[in-house]
């Protein structure tokens, strides 16, 4: 059995959207990687009991 890899693929000639980020952009990640570090975030859970408070005070304004 030949298991040698596909080129072929047009997956494979599409650029990675990581290397068209900005200088900016990148920095922001490496920021947001060294605080998550030192857990310095907030858990999903807590953003999203703030989410559901923010959605029942504006239930029908949007």
């Amino acid at each position: 059995m030949d298991l040698e890899k596909d080129n072929s693929s047009p997956i494979l000639d599409q650029k990675d959207w990581f290397n068209t980020l900005s200088e900016e952009e990148l920095k922001e990640i490496e920021i947001g990687i060294e605080q998550a570090k030192n857990n310095q975030f907030t858990d999903h859970e807590e953003v999203m009991k703030i989410f559901l408070k923010y959605k029942a005070k504006n239930l029908g304004k949007f």
